[in-house]
């Protein structure tokens, strides 16, 4: 959805300007997440990065719940 397209660029563009942001890789985990739960990318390619991203914004603040909260989508599914 258009609102999806516009949270991911907001996250890269965030990742991007301070890549010690946590919760934008977080953001853009999620942003995979439903692009693979909507149909629009493949669980091959989807899930590896989301788990990267989500594995990243762990490694750059541990106690951050939406990065969390990806992972646990993640081995979920």
């Amino acid at each position: 959805s258009f609102a999806r397209i516009g949270e991911a660029t907001t996250a890269r563009l965030a990742a991007r300007l301070d890549p010690g942001l946590a919760p934008a890789y977080a953001g853009l985990a999620n942003t995979y997440l439903a692009g693979w739960s909507n149909g629009f990318v493949s669980i091959a390619e989807g899930m590896p990065r989301a788990k990267a991203l989500a594995e990243k914004a762990l490694a750059l603040d541990p106690e951050l719940a939406e990065a969390h909260a990806s992972l646990a989508s993640i081995y979920w599914d």
